[in-house]
Protein backbone atom coordinates (compact mmCIF):
# COMPACT_ATOMS: atom_id res chain seq x y z
CA UNK A 1 0.00 0.00 0.00
CA UNK A 2 1.22 3.18 -1.09
CA UNK A 3 0.64 6.80 0.61
CA UNK A 4 0.00 9.99 -1.24
CA UNK A 5 3.31 11.13 0.25
CA UNK A 6 5.28 8.29 -1.07
CA UNK A 7 3.39 9.23 -4.56
CA UNK A 8 4.23 12.73 -4.74
CA UNK A 9 7.70 12.12 -3.06
CA UNK A 10 8.36 9.75 -6.34
CA UNK A 11 7.36 11.98 -8.71
CA UNK A 12 9.46 15.01 -7.19
CA UNK A 13 12.16 13.00 -7.28
CA UNK A 14 11.45 12.31 -11.33
CA UNK A 15 10.27 8.93 -10.77
CA UNK A 16 11.20 5.80 -8.96
CA UNK A 17 14.41 5.05 -10.53
CA UNK A 18 15.92 8.24 -9.81
CA UNK A 19 14.06 7.83 -5.98
CA UNK A 20 16.27 4.33 -5.41
CA UNK A 21 18.93 6.32 -6.34
CA UNK A 22 18.33 8.61 -3.71
CA UNK A 23 17.20 6.38 -1.54
CA UNK A 24 20.99 4.87 -1.67
CA UNK A 25 23.15 8.18 -1.32
CA UNK A 26 21.16 8.69 1.57
CA UNK A 27 21.92 5.07 2.96
CA UNK A 28 25.24 5.68 2.01
CA UNK A 29 25.39 8.75 3.62
CA UNK A 30 23.86 8.03 7.16
CA UNK A 31 26.29 4.87 6.93
CA UNK A 32 29.10 7.50 6.50
CA UNK A 33 27.87 9.50 9.33
CA UNK A 34 27.08 6.45 12.00
CA UNK A 35 31.00 5.89 11.20
CA UNK A 36 32.05 8.91 12.52
CA UNK A 37 30.08 8.40 15.43
CA UNK A 38 31.33 4.98 15.87
CA UNK A 39 34.80 6.45 16.73
CA UNK A 40 33.56 8.57 19.73
CA UNK A 41 31.52 5.75 21.02
CA UNK A 42 34.81 3.29 20.49
CA UNK A 43 37.49 6.16 22.57
CA UNK A 44 37.64 4.24 25.71
CA UNK A 45 38.34 0.86 24.10
CA UNK A 46 41.10 2.27 21.92
CA UNK A 47 42.63 3.95 24.63
CA UNK A 48 42.60 0.90 27.15
CA UNK A 49 43.38 -1.33 24.14
CA UNK A 50 46.39 0.31 22.42
CA UNK A 51 47.26 2.48 25.67
CA UNK A 52 46.68 5.80 23.67
CA UNK A 53 45.75 9.24 25.01
CA UNK A 54 43.49 11.63 23.51
CA UNK A 55 45.84 12.93 21.69
CA UNK A 56 46.20 9.96 19.31
CA UNK A 57 42.99 9.60 19.72
CA UNK A 58 42.75 13.49 17.68
CA UNK A 59 45.12 12.12 15.43
CA UNK A 60 43.33 9.29 14.07
CA UNK A 61 40.40 11.43 13.75
CA UNK A 62 42.43 14.07 11.99
CA UNK A 63 43.54 11.70 9.64
CA UNK A 64 40.03 10.20 8.58
CA UNK A 65 39.06 13.51 8.01
CA UNK A 66 41.88 14.75 6.13
CA UNK A 67 42.19 11.12 3.97
CA UNK A 68 38.12 12.16 3.49
CA UNK A 69 39.04 16.08 2.47
CA UNK A 70 42.54 14.77 0.06
CA UNK A 71 39.89 12.13 -1.78
CA UNK A 72 36.79 14.27 -2.52
CA UNK A 73 38.11 15.96 -5.53
CA UNK A 74 40.30 12.96 -7.32
CA UNK A 75 36.84 11.35 -6.73
CA UNK A 76 34.51 13.83 -7.73
CA UNK A 77 36.68 14.33 -11.12
CA UNK A 78 36.26 10.30 -11.42
CA UNK A 79 32.25 10.73 -11.21
CA UNK A 80 32.22 12.42 -14.16
CA UNK A 81 34.65 9.73 -16.24
CA UNK A 82 33.10 6.50 -15.19
CA UNK A 83 29.31 4.84 -13.96
CA UNK A 84 28.57 5.73 -10.93
CA UNK A 85 26.45 2.88 -9.86
CA UNK A 86 29.80 1.14 -10.34
CA UNK A 87 32.28 3.74 -8.66
CA UNK A 88 29.64 3.78 -5.81
CA UNK A 89 29.66 -0.20 -5.43
CA UNK A 90 33.58 -0.21 -5.72
CA UNK A 91 34.31 2.87 -3.24
CA UNK A 92 31.55 1.11 -0.74
CA UNK A 93 33.08 -2.14 -0.96
CA UNK A 94 36.32 -1.00 -0.39
CA UNK A 95 35.23 1.19 2.59
CA UNK A 96 33.51 -1.82 4.11
CA UNK A 97 37.10 -3.79 3.68
CA UNK A 98 38.57 -0.93 5.37
CA UNK A 99 36.77 -0.91 8.65
CA UNK A 100 36.49 -4.65 8.90
CA UNK A 101 40.56 -4.32 8.91
CA UNK A 102 40.41 -1.66 11.70
CA UNK A 103 38.75 -4.13 13.44
CA UNK A 104 41.67 -6.77 13.01
CA UNK A 105 44.24 -4.47 14.00
CA UNK A 106 47.10 -5.19 16.35
CA UNK A 107 48.26 -2.30 17.13
CA UNK A 108 47.17 1.45 17.23
CA UNK A 109 49.77 1.90 14.20
CA UNK A 110 48.67 -0.39 12.65
CA UNK A 111 44.83 1.71 12.87
CA UNK A 112 46.00 4.63 12.40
Amino acid sequence: MTYAWQDRAVRALGGPDQARVVVVLGAVLAMDGADKGALSVAAPGIKTAFGVNNTDIGLLVSVVSLTAAVCTVPVGLLTDRVRRVRLLAISTTLWVVATGMSALAPSYLWLL
